[in-house]
């Protein structure tokens, strides 16, 4: 169970924070290599802003503290989640059973902190950016959401809803400062240490090499298991354009204008599109899945989400002992975020 792995300071992606964190601060590049984990550090410079404190601990209770912030940024975000999509109606037991049903049986969230990974921060950064922006708070909301961008860009998906709702002056708050840290570990470090991971590392993840294996659930893993690599490459092109197009098209025409119904449903949009069209949507990063399965139970359809929510909280142990013609199963969490999207595209 989850709750067992808090002292376990195990898994491949938080060592990686550490000895990065830990090179960092005495001086070494971790975008040339790593201490003892494989390849360079690959997130952007500004994620030091985040990763700073990491040293300042031994690497067990590094990790133990980690842990346990890392699960607490996950029931937070559940939390304010569920006070988002209920507004008024909001009652204590929305809470309750969201903490039970996306943590003991959901593995995209034991998967995350097995790992150490860093989701649950990333998660909670832009649940809260959707928090404040209901509050009015638009600096707070704004900084929230640009403090994400920096720490591993993708989350830039989530502008969607602002430009939906043709927030201009929030769009340029968002946009300004997630420039100022991106750009400012060049005048605090020099562009020397920087170099590296803007002329390399970040290029790194663009390759099709890998991109197939079961972990990944990504639409380009599905098309990749599914047909030929020519064929997937053209195929995720033309998705990278019809999917954001649909979307688009099906926002714009929503008559949803209430307790801030359309803001909801472009949120889940969002997230849909972007563990769909990212090319690596590790598993553990569907424990983003949680806002459009709590967007689709609101609004949409509840037996369409326990459909979605089977395909998204399984794993497959033995992966490779599924035969070829039943390759389609090893996709499950994207056909679950896939469906959930077309739900969502369905009520506009």
């Amino acid at each position: 169970m989850i709750f067992f792995e808090l002292y376990r300071p195990h898994g491949i992606d938080f060592p990686q924070f550490f000895e990065a964190a830990k090179m960092w601060w005495r001086g070494d590049n971790p975008y040339l290599t790593l201490l003892t984990s494989p390849g360079p550090f690959n997130y952007p410079p500004s994620s030091f802003y985040f990763l700073w404190w990491l040293d300042l601990l031994p690497f067990f209770w590094s990790a133990v503290v980690w842990n346990y912030l890392s699960l607490f940024a996950f029931l937070l975000s559940l939390f304010l989640l569920t006070k988002l999509i209920w507004v008024s109606k909001w009652k204590l037991h929305y809470f309750l059973y969201a903490a039970v049903f996306f943590t003991v049986p959901f593995f995209p969230e034991k998967f995350n902190m097995g790992n150490g990974q860093m989701n649950n921060f990333i998660f909670l950064f832009v649940v809260l950016s959707w928090w404040w922006r209901s509050q009015k708070k638009t600096w707070l909301s704004a900084g929230a959401l640009a403090y994400a961008i920096s720490i591993k860009l993708t989350p830039a998906a989530f502008l969607l809803p602002l430009f939906v709702e043709k927030d201009w002056k929030q769009i340029l708050r968002t946009v300004g400062v997630t420039i100022l840290l991106l750009i400012s570990p060049v005048l605090l470090f020099g562009w020397k240490d920087i170099q590296p991971y803007t002329t390399s590392v970040f290029f790194e993840g663009f390759g099709m090499n890998g991109k197939d294996i079961y972990y990944n659930q990504s639409l380009l893993a599905f098309l990749l298991r599914t047909f030929s690599d020519s064929s997937a490459t053209i195929l995720f092109k033309i998705s990278w354009v019809l999917f954001p197009l649909l979307s688009w098209v099906a926002l714009a025409k929503s008559q949803l204008k209430k307790n801030g119904e359309i803001f909801a449903i472009s949120m889940a949009i969002a997230t849909s599109l972007y563990l769909m069209l990212h090319p690596l949507a590790w598993q553990h990063h569907f424990v983003f899945a949680v806002i459009p399965l709590l967007v689709v139970w609101k609004f949409v359809s509840k037996w369409l989400v326990a459909i979605c929510f089977v395909l998204l909280a399984s794993n497959i142990r033995q992966p490779d002992l599924v035969p070829a013609w039943a390759s389609v199963i090893l996709s499950h969490q994207f056909l679950g975020v896939f469906l959930l999207w077309v739900g969502l595209l369905s009520k506009n």
